[in-house]
Formats: C-alpha cells, structure tokens, sequence
C-alpha cells in the first residue's frame, strides 16, 4: 500500500520447530541454576517430570514467569521476552547463563548443557515448543493466524482459569476463617470450666503446636454419670421451648 511501510524480520531456519521424525522425544528435565535471570535464585532448578505433566504453582514474585521466559529462550515460541537482570543491583548484570537438563530419545541418563542469553537456541530443545498467555493470543487474536483453539490448548487454558479461579475462593474462604476466629470462640462457654478454657485456645492467631489435640476434647466430651443421668431431662425441657426462643438459649451457658 502506498505511503505505509511494514516492518518485516526475515523468517530463519531457527524460527521453526525442527521437523519430527516420528521416534521417542526429547523430554526437558530441568531449567536451572541461573545467573543474571531477573532475581531468580542461582541455586536452584526448576524440574520437570519425564512422564505425566508437571504443575508449578506459587505466589506472585516467586519466580515462575521468570522461568517461563526463560524456557521461551531456549524452545521455541511466537513471542519471545528479553530476559531482564536484577534490577535492583547496582549495575548492569552481565548475560543470562542458564543450565538445563534434557533427556535424550532412548536415554537411560539426562545430559547437562549450558546456554548463554545471545547464543542460537540450543538445538536438543528445537523440537519444544512454549504456550503461555502471549503466545495463545496470538493464536486466537493475530491476523493470518488459526481462526479456532486446538483442544490442547484449550484444555491447558481452561486449567489455567480454573487455578486462578481456585485460589482466589480458597484465599477468600481463609480470610474469612481468619476474621471469624481471630478471636476466642468461647462466648457460649463458662471460662471458668474446663470446657471453657481449653475452647478459649482455639484461635487463628496461635501457633500450630500450641493449639490443644484431639484427646483433651474427647476426654470433656465423654461426661460424667451425673451430666448423663440429666440428658433426657435437659432434652426434654429443649422440646417444650418454642422454636423463635431456642435462638435465645443456644448461645446461653446457664440452659
């Protein structure tokens, strides 16, 4: 078109996936340790199990999308990120080194390898191809692109979702837990009974080994000959109060 110019970046041989010849894969065991990767720790690895799937999962700022760039770097991906160093040292951090490990067709033992950020993409990973957010909109969205989601996509997406979905219900319910007992649940109990105290205990606020076990409830809960003799009359008098009251006695230590 007249007056507007493209920017196009020749296609080369390493923009491609290498052609499969139909025999065992090669299967990525591990990335890491790392150098100069953001603030990813430099001694440790992040594994990969040589059968099934694997699911990392953490809080923000844990490190996972620094791997995931890293792993775009080395297979392949539509959308490649730069990888970043510390930024918050003092000066410019010198290239990313990234070792990983790699299981070769018909392998008993993963071999070791070591790649520079710069240096062409190791060519045992040519075959790996990464899927993460990026990469799946430009499936979906860019132009001259598949105009339908592969169900293998798909399903990972939908995984995806459902995660983060997960998370956000389990850590909603915790606080609601945490602001319900943050304080002694014992209102409905004489604090100077057994009972009493050892239900003053449970709070969220108390360390896990300080909190009362199993058998002390057991033990209160099992009564005495006298409270035992009782319990069909306490019964009893339960029934003859109208139903509107009960709310009134149920939280009463003196019924």
């Amino acid at each position: 078109m007249a007056g507007n110019t493209t920017a196009c970046t020749p296609l080369v041989e390493a923009d491609l996936p290498a052609a499969a010849d139909g025999g065992e894969p090669t299967i990525l065991c591990g990335i890491g340790p790392v150098q100069h990767v953001d603030k990813l720790a430099e001694d440790q690895e992040l594994r990969f199990g040589r059968r099934g799937m694997t699911e990392n999962f953490g809080d923000n700022g844990t490190g996972k999308s620094g791997y995931a760039r890293v792993a775009k770097k080395l297979c392949v991906a539509r959308v490649i990120d730069d990888l970043q160093g510390d930024v918050y040292a003092a000066q410019a951090s010198p290239r990313a080194q990234v070792r990983f490990r790699y299981l070769p067709p018909r392998a008993q033992e993963p071999v070791t390898e070591v790649w520079t950020d710069g240096d062409p993409r190791p060519a045992a990973l040519s075959r790996m191809m990464v899927l993460d957010t990026a990469n799946a909109r430009v499936y979906v969205d860019g132009r001259s692109e598949i105009t339908y989601l592969p169900p293998e996509i798909e399903i990972v997406a939908r995984l995806g979702v459902l995660c983060t979905e997960l998370a956000g219900e389990v850590q909603q319910e915790a606080e609601t837990i945490a602001q319900r007992y943050h304080a002694p649940c014992d209102a409905a109990y004489d604090r100077t009974t057994q009972a009493g105290r050892l239900v003053g205990l449970l709070v969220t606020t108390r360390r896990w080994r300080d909190f009362p076990r199993r058998r002390p409830f057991a033990r209160l809960g099992r009564g005495t000959p006298k409270k035992k003799r009782s319990l069909p009359h306490l019964r009893q008098r339960w029934r003859n109060i109208p139903p509107r009251r009960r709310l009134l006695y149920a939280g009463s230590s003196t019924f």
